[in-house]
């Protein structure tokens, strides 16, 4: 027997090494190794109370998910997922920011080549907790006929935990309100998630923050509105001699807000403007939400503010002359009795007032009249009444007249002058 075993032992061993090699040969051609790539293996993170335990926050900057190239049979080629893979970093070996990753597969045969990433790459920084006010912006275009009034945020106010660097870079936590949505309702209440904002008005992330409420309930109450006209009168005297104009002033209706009720009683906004002792146009910003009753408010307080002119001007006096033979009316002269005034043919009336309005007057408006009425024979100074025209001027010179009253019965009378009929 061991003569058979040691017999030729060259050949033997010669052979065994060529069957060895034909059946790799046959293995490898029927099911050769290959490569592939799997991508986007999850990394997860282990021991990372030991970061948090030292009141520090991370961030990972790279190396959440890796690719892995392998070289595995053929025949697993096709089945190889990423779910047979394992990748894990432990920072219990946390060195410099950087923590190795591990990467394990399920299946035999696989032989790792490369990864995309070999660490985890972290930032560190220290726990923050700063408070901010809830703060709400309008969004959208609120409904033609309403307002919302007496807006509030529960909670007010929000904590944010976090990394140091990230918070300072929070400039306010912000509610967007849509406004648009508003009915015929009293009140409104709806659910908003808040936002993290920056000066310039970016959203900052919330990973890796954590917030004492992620959602703010916003309650409103919802008014009616309507316009009304605004009417704006002088007050006060101005200086002598000088009268009111005109008042111009824009916009000539405002909008308003308050509850339906209220609303209804209000049909006009007025306001005064003071030219006490004013000899020349006056020019004031008034102020128009102090004369809004109780209970009502503007809609836009910017539109307060209006600016009013008022236009003054000077009266002024101008004489008219009329004729008494063709213009003078004698009235209520009794019986058999007759008038003379002399020699005198004409009279001056001289009126007060603005000029555009003496422009207009002629001396037939004027109506001049002398009453004879009850007047016995006698010499009588009597005054001429002028009839006042419609508009704002004053007579300022009251004309008089000397008349001569006599009897026509006396056939010897005579009297001197033009004689009335």
């Amino acid at each position: 027997m061991k003569k058979l075993l040691t017999e030729n032992i060259g050949i033997k061993v010669l052979s065994l090494l060529v069957a060895v090699i034909v059946w790799g040969i046959i293995i490898n051609v029927s099911n050769p190794q290959v490569t592939k790539t799997i991508y986007t293996v999850p990394v997860q993170l282990l021991n990372t109370d030991n970061i948090s335990n030292s009141d520090q926050v991370y961030e990972v900057l790279e190396g959440s998910n890796v690719d892995v190239r392998i070289s595995c049979p053929r025949d697993l080629y096709n089945v190889i997922t990423r779910d047979d893979f394992s990748a894990y970093a432990d920072f219990s070996e946390l060195y410099n920011d950087l923590v190795p990753i591990r990467i394990t597969c399920n299946k035999n045969n696989v032989n790792m080549l490369s990864q995309s990433f070999n660490y985890v790459r972290v930032s560190l920084d220290d726990v923050m907790t700063m408070s901010f006010p809830v703060k709400i912006d309008r969004e959208g275009t609120i409904p033609e006929g309403f307002e919302i009034a007496n807006i509030s945020a529960s909670p007010s106010y929000i904590q944010v935990v976090g990394a140091k660097t990230k918070l300072e870079q929070i400039a306010s936590v912000r509610c967007a309100l849509n406004v648009s949505r508003i009915d015929d309702s009293n009140a409104m209440r709806v659910e908003i998630e808040p936002e993290l904002v920056d000066e310039s008005g970016n959203r900052i992330s919330k990973t890796g923050l954590e917030l004492s409420s992620d959602r703010v309930y916003i309650t409103a109450d919802i008014l009616n509105t309507k316009y009304v006209p605004i009417n704006i009168e002088p007050s006060g005297t101005p200086a002598n001699g000088f009268v009111v104009t005109g008042i111009a002033f824009d916009p000539k209706e405002i909008e308003i807000v308050g509850s339906e009720d209220r609303l209804a009683d209000v049909s006009v906004i007025n306001a005064e403007v003071d030219v006490t002792g004013a000899n020349q146009d006056v020019t004031k910003v008034i102020d128009l939400s102090l004369n809004v009753p109780e209970g009502i408010k503007l809609v836009n307080a910017s539109d307060a503010d209006i600016s009013v002119n008022v236009t003054l001007e000077e009266k002024i006096s101008r004489d008219y002359t009329l004729m008494i033979a063709d213009q003078v009316v004698f009235e209520g002269l009794g019986e058999d009795l007759e008038y003379s005034y002399g020699n005198v043919t004409t009279l001056t009336v001289t009126l007060y007032g603005l000029k555009d309005d003496l422009d207009v007057i002629a001396t037939s408006d004027l109506h001049p009249t002398v009453d004879l009425t009850d007047l016995a024979e006698g010499t009588y100074t009597l005054d001429v009444a002028i009839q006042k025209p419609e508009s704002d001027v004053e007579v300022q010179t009251q004309p008089k007249l000397e008349i001569t009253i006599y009897s026509t019965l006396e056939p010897d009378s005579t009297t001197e002058g033009t004689t009335g009929e």
